[in-house]
């Protein structure tokens, strides 16, 4: 699954369109309660650094990539520590900075950008392959950005996303940098068999110089994009609140091919109100400080850029597996709350997290939620959740 910021889409022809406003839904109100939590300050086997995903298999067995070891830990239904699948390094089956992973019904496979290359695991951990990608297909050097697999596909590929670095010193003031990204199959050999779909998108990241990005995703108003299949694609778009009017709307559309079946959601948008604002300036700028970037030379950065007057309605998408697809809501509201829509794109839930918790959902099976969570020492923990209606 890919979540992008998409800034110029095809236009497919609608199947189907409706408008819902939520304000007036009577949707069923669930609640996350915490089941499992692994994850602990210096335990030998579940300290986490940074958790890049959690995914389940089909014994229940946990799998966390943490790019910050980096390795792939596995652990057991109970949240017992069963296993590392893999190290850091540059030998067979080494990794340096995992870039994207994903389960099949019997191996593990992880991309691995700095060196340029699949390794593809048993279940149990074993190296089965080493293969190279397409040296044409990773993008400009220091770019930060490569060739990036999304899902293994039956013919023996993956879906993949070959993203190019933004331009920034020709990029005009008060416009945001863009770049391009382009959907591709990707064979057996990981050589790129032809290209999907090719995006022009808004940049997720500011340079800062020196190594440093500033990260912008959850605040842009650019369309989502999550890609399901080789075929098929779901968007969520016109997510900026037009000024001056006390309603806005956010569309999402489920494409196929020339076609799109869209929904209309009508919302009241929140505003980045100005003590948001101060703090989001005051992080970047001690970002920047970490880089050599003055406070003038960050702040003069920002109002190049230029923050939202309204928190985007949707700030990240998760498909689930049975198909249910779920929307994240405004980043700074009171408590995270999910909109969980089915395969129809019709409203069925509103999930809310705990009180002061910010889950980062990373799985959702069957009886459970998965969500990568930090507290406010820094530790990152998984933790499964289930459903309770409030």
């Amino acid at each position: 699954m890919l979540i992008g910021l998409v800034a110029l889409l095809p236009g497919p022809s609608a199947l189907g369109a409706q408008t819902v406003d939520l304000s007036r839904a009577q949707l069923p109100a669930l609640e996350l309660v915490e089941v499992l939590r692994i994850g602990t300050a210096d335990g030998p086997d579940d300290a986490f650094q940074r958790v890049s995903g959690a995914r389940v298999d089909s014994q229940g067995h946990l799998y966390v990539l943490d790019s910050g070891i980096p390795a792939l830990r596995v652990f057991d239904s109970n949240g017992r520590f069963l296993r590392q699948i893999s190290r850091r390094g540059d030998g067979p089956g080494e990794l340096r900075a995992p870039v994207s992973w994903g389960l099949t019904s019997d191996h593990v496979w992880i991309a691995d950008q700095a060196l340029g290359r699949v390794s593809t695991f048993s279940l149990e951990g074993q190296l089965i392959s080493d293969r190279r990608m397409d040296p044409t297909a990773v993008g400009r050097a220091g770019a930060g950005a490569g060739l990036a697999p999304l899902k293994a596909v039956p013919e023996g590929g993956f879906l993949a996303v070959t993203p190019l670095g933004p331009d920034f010193a020709t990029s005009e003031r008060g416009r945001r940098p863009s770049f391009e990204q382009h959907l591709v199959r990707v064979d057996a050999t990981l050589g790129v068999a032809d290209t999907l779909r090719s995006y022009r998108m808004e940049s997720p990241a500011v340079s800062l110089g020196g190594g440093g990005f500033l990260a912008f995703s959850t605040l842009f108003d650019g369309p989502i994009v999550v890609h399901e299949s080789i075929t098929r694609s779901i968007f969520i778009e016109r997510r900026a609140a037009p000024p001056g009017r006390g309603t806005a709307d956010f569309q999402v559309a489920r494409s196929s091919g020339g076609s799109a079946r869209t929904t209309t959601y009508r919302y009241q948008p929140l505003p980045l109100g100005q003590t948001v604002r101060d703090s989001i300036v005051n992080a970047m700028v001690e970002r920047g400080q970490q880089v050599g970037r003055s406070r003038a030379q960050t702040i003069e950065l920002l109002q190049w850029i230029g923050l939202p007057a309204h928190q985007p309605p949707i700030r990240a998408a998760h498909l689930a597996r049975n198909g249910e697809l779920w929307l994240e809501r405004e980043e700074f509201a009171e408590r995270t709350r999910w909109l969980v829509l089915n395969g129809e794109l019709a409203p069925v839930s509103l999930v809310s997290a705990p009180r002061g918790r910010r889950p980062r959902l990373t799985e959702v099976v069957e009886g459970g939620v998965w969500a990568v969570e930090e507290d406010e020492l820094g530790v990152q923990s998984v933790v499964l959740y289930r459903l309770v209606r409030q």
